[in-house]
């Protein structure tokens, strides 16, 4: 996940292993890519069938992201913008001064917590063949590329600088999960030679 980081955030700059490893800045949506790819590399190789799993992880990666956003809530951390309206939240950690702010995080983890639930109901259900763990990323990548533009507080990037560095990466996750989805659901006769 901080590799991710690194790779996508033209901020960010390579620092001394320890530094680089305890510092602010990871991604859980970098995160859940390198287990997904690592994952699926390890089930082709054993020769498992690799979709069962990753509908499993996908759920998981769902739930585990949806407790990690209460967590930067409780740690002041990823906050919306600044807001007057009666949903904004004074962060101690910001100071005596610290204006009401959006609290995306709760936003993100009811969202995900939603997710959760549609996505277990389906694993339970089964025949998903691994589809989860691309809705999964769709999902994700959608949902994190709206909210935002609630949040505001990371460098803007591209044309007319409108949106973040994380909203591009949602854009290219998005593109890369449609398609491999399409990869996977089409039939034999389907696949480009």
């Amino acid at each position: 996940s901080r590799l991710h980081v690194q790779l996508f955030d033209p901020s960010s700059s390579l620092r001394q292993l320890d530094e680089w490893i305890g510092a602010a800045g990871w991604s859980a949506l970098g995160g859940s890519m390198g287990a997904f790819v690592s994952g699926w590399l390890y089930l082709k190789w054993s020769t498992r069938n690799p979709g069962p799993v990753l509908d499993i992880a996908a759920a998981a990666f769902l739930l585990t992201q949806a407790l990690g956003r209460i967590g930067c809530f409780m740690a002041g951390c990823c906050a919306g913008c600044s807001s007057a309206s009666r949903w904004a939240v004074r962060f101690s950690s910001h100071g005596p001064d610290a204006v009401g702010r959006l609290p995306v995080q709760l936003f993100e983890s009811l969202f995900l917590g939603g997710l959760f639930a549609l996505f277990d109901r389906r694993v339970q259900a089964g025949g998903s063949r691994g589809r989860l763990m691309y809705a999964y990323f769709m999902a994700t990548s959608l949902g994190r590329f709206l909210l935002d533009f609630l949040r505001r507080d990371h460098e803007v990037l591209g044309p007319a600088e409108s949106l973040t560095v994380a909203q591009w990466n949602c854009l290219a996750t998005f593109v890369v999960a449609v398609a491999l989805w399409r990869w996977q659901t089409m039939t034999p006769d389907e696949h480009p030679s």
